[in-house]
Order: C-alpha cells, then structure tokens, then sequence
C-alpha cells in the first residue's frame, strides 16, 4: 500500500509528464509542418526563377546555345537541384550529373518521406505564348535541406527536449509540494482517526486549511471526538450511576434489616413502611431500565388510534394538581381547542405525565408550570414551560441520555435519569419530536411537535 502523500504525488507526476510529452509533440508537429511548408515555397520560387531566368535569356539572345542559362545552372547548384536544358524538340542542348549533386546534398539529415530516391520534372519554357524548350529538374529529396535548415531543425528539437526535461523536473518539485499541502491535513485526520480507534479522545487537529472539503473532514472528526469523549464520559457515569441507583436501595434495606436482627432498632410499622418504600423504589428503577431496553429494542406493543390531545393533557394536570399545590407551584393548562392525533394513549400519557412531573419536581417554590396545546407550523403541538432551576448550556445536549442528570439535581432531588430518555423514545415511535432550551435559573420549555393531525 502507498501513502495519500506517494499516490498523489506519482498521479501528479504522471499527469505531468504526459501532459509535457503530448504538448512537447504537438510543438514539434507544428514547428516542424510549417518548417516544411515554408521549404516548400521557398523550392517554388527557386524552380519559377530558374524557369523565369532560362526563359529571358532565350528572348536576349533568341536561340539556345551551351552557355545558355549559366546564372540558372548557378542557382541550381547552390539549391542543389540537377537541371537539363532541352530545344522545343527535347533535344538535351546541357545537364548536370546527378551523382555530383547526391554527394553534397544532406540525405542522411533529412527525416523526410522519399529521401535519398532521385525524382525529375519537366517545365515548358515559352516565348511569346509559344513553347521554345524545356527545363528537366531534378532532385534526390521531396524537400531539399541546407545544412542552415538541417542545424535549425535540429536546435528547435533540441530546445523543446530542453524545455520538456526543465519542465518535467519543474512539474516534479511543484507536485512534491502540493502533494504535501493536500496529505499533511489528510495524515492528521487518519493518526485522530486512529487514536480515535483507540480510545483516545482527547487530541484535534489544529490548523484550518483552505480547501473545503478538508476543512469540512477536520470538523467532522474533531466534532466525533468531542462526542465520543462525551459519551466515553457518559459509559463511565452510566456506570456509575446505575451502581448508585441500585447500591442505596439495596444499602438501606441491608442496614436496616441486620439492625432488626441484631435488635438496633425494633421491627415496627414504620420501619417496615420505609423498607417498602426502597423496594417500590427499586423496583420502578429496574422496571423504568426494562421500560427503556424494551423501546431500544422494538420490543414495546403500540397500539395506535385516534386520540385526543386535550383530554390527555387534562387527565395528567389533574393528576398532578395537588402534588404541584403542596409544593407552592402553579400549574396551568391553557387548551382553548381540541387536537387529536394518531397515538398510542398510554404512551402518550406517560411522556406527558415524565415532563410536567420532572417541570414540577425541578421547579422552585411559588414557580409555575404552563402547559400550552398549539400549533407550530401548522402541526399539533405542546409547549410545557416552568420557572424552575433550568438545565445548564453544557447539559442540554444529553438530557435525553439514560440515566443522565447534572450534579445540582442528583444531589438535591430525586430521580433516576430515565424519563426523558423513555419519552423521547416512545415519541420517535410517534414520528415526534422533543426540543428543549433552558437558562439556568430560570426556567425550561420542552417542545412536543407532532407530524400531523389525525
């Protein structure tokens, strides 16, 4: 296996160099078709004026002879072509000798099709609209090169090796850069990722990077965490706190039932009342901890039906009427219409019954407690707001956690940490949710928002 930091580096690389390579020979391609094009003419207006040259002599001098067209033969051999001259009757009045002009033309310098096969033509010479002779031309390239033309092809191929080569190494140290720009992030978050793997929660990537979608994965693994160490904390106080729950109980009836037997303190009513008390207690403890498993589990029978909003909501402040009374709070329910929904009824009853008790039980004395049924959005909903101690800001995200309660209230009031993981479970079940927002010392206000109304 290759490292984030080598596979992107060879991927630049390669990319790099195919792409120098591809637009090295596209270069060379175009350089040297124009090169050639421009040879091209420049053999056609060498042939016109040899053609244009043997064509004034003869009107100067009015017949051929075997000094005609010297200036031309001159020409010819400094282009190296072979030239024949010929009356109108094709007769040969002069001509070159090939093979002189194979042994100083640049054969093995021309990489052209047909180099080195000797190849002629034949042009018509005129005179006042008639033909008076002809001109055979003949050359052993398609293209005659000049050491000047051969020595400047080769220094612009040599100049774009050069240039691919400088390229290339230039691509190369770019691409380690880059490669270490991008993987540096990427190493960070797979080591937290590691250490997260391991346990180890308490680490974060620092540094913020430009590049969204990394600055996005370095959020992410820190905001995981950040939650993982949270929940690290709440598996350590889960556990803790359910050796709580369960060890009072279970300390109390121990110590008072040996000191029953040993006689310390009489087995009377009272006595046996508050032994019976911790029973209950542990009993609702352990049947609230079975509630909560049998919903994780889809184990809990709904039976769902039409059911009203209002009625629920009435029996429930009912209920706890008196209770809100002894403690000097003032419970309201303020429902001018109706609302019915699809519902299991005892179900609901219970979530309603876990947060207007827990607005009671955490409230303050002369508090309120105010239950509103509403709408939200035009969807079914009820607002439960109290003046109690409030739940603080790092609480709030794990107040629907089993067995989660902050230190001010575990230590002053009673509790066991599981109804409101038992009501948000049973309203997931409803298709509803439950938000909460609370400042400290003043108050909560937990939202119920149905999905819509039966």
């Amino acid at each position: 296996m290759q490292t984030f930091r080598k596979k992107l580096g060879i991927m630049f690389f390669v990319c790099s160099f195919v792409s120098v390579l591809l637009v090295g020979a596209f270069v060379n391609y175009t350089v040297k078709d124009k090169f050639n094009k421009y040879i091209e003419s420049a053999q056609e207006d060498r042939r016109n004026q040899i053609i244009n040259s043997l064509e004034a002599e003869f009107a100067l001098e009015g017949q051929w002879s075997e000094n005609s067209g010297m200036s031309a033969l001159h020409e010819a051999y400094m282009g190296n072509y072979c030239l024949t001259l010929l009356d109108e009757d094709k007769n040969i009045i002069w001509g070159m000798d090939p093979y002189d002009v194979r042994s100083r033309v640049n054969l093995d310098a021309m990489p052209v099709e047909d180099s080195g096969v000797y190849t002629t033509q034949v042009y018509e010479l005129k005179h006042k609209g008639e033909v008076v002779g002809f001109v055979e031309i003949g050359q052993y390239s398609a293209l005659l090169l000049t050491g000047s033309d051969v020595e400047f092809i080769r220094a612009v191929n040599n100049s774009i090796l050069i240039s691919g080569i400088i390229t290339i190494i230039a691509t190369f140290l770019l691409g380690l850069y880059i490669s270490k720009h991008f993987s540096e992030p990427v190493k960070r978050a797979a080591s937290q990722s590691i250490a997260l793997s391991k346990g180890e929660y308490g680490g974060v990537i620092v540094g913020k990077s430009q590049i969204v979608e990394i600055e996005m994965l370095r959020n992410s693994i820190n905001t995981l965490a950040e939650k993982l160490e949270k929940q690290d904390e709440l598996r350590k106080r889960l556990i803790s706190d359910i050796s709580h729950e369960i060890r009072n109980p279970l300390n109390i009836l121990q110590n008072n039932i040996e000191a029953m037997i040993d006689g310390i303190i009489p087995i009377s009513e009272k006595n046996l009342d508050m032994i019976n008390d911790e029973v209950i207690r542990f009993g609702k403890l352990l049947e609230n901890l079975n509630s909560l498993n049998d919903l994780e589990n889809q184990k809990t029978e709904f039976l769902f039906q039409k059911t009203s909003l209002k009625m629920i909501l009435q029996e429930v402040c009912s209920k706890y009427e008196i209770t809100a009374k002894s403690g000097d709070i003032t419970l309201e329910l303020f429902a001018e219409e109706d609302v019915a929904v699809f519902a299991d009824k005892s179900k609901l009853k219970q979530v309603f019954i876990n947060l207007i008790s827990n607005a009671i039980k955490y409230n303050v004395k002369g508090g309120r407690v105010e239950v509103f049924l509403q709408k939200i959005n035009d969807r079914p909903a009820v607002v439960i707001k109290d003046t109690g101690i409030g739940i603080s800001e790092g609480d709030l995200p794990y107040v629907f956690e089993r067995l989660y309660r902050d230190d001010k209230s575990r230590n002053k009031i009673e509790g066991n940490g599981l109804g409101l993981s038992i009501t948000k479970k049973i309203l997931e079940y409803h298709k509803a949710s439950v938000t909460v927002e609370s400042t400290v010392g003043k108050g909560s206000v937990f939202r119920v928002i149905f999905q819509a109304k039966a």
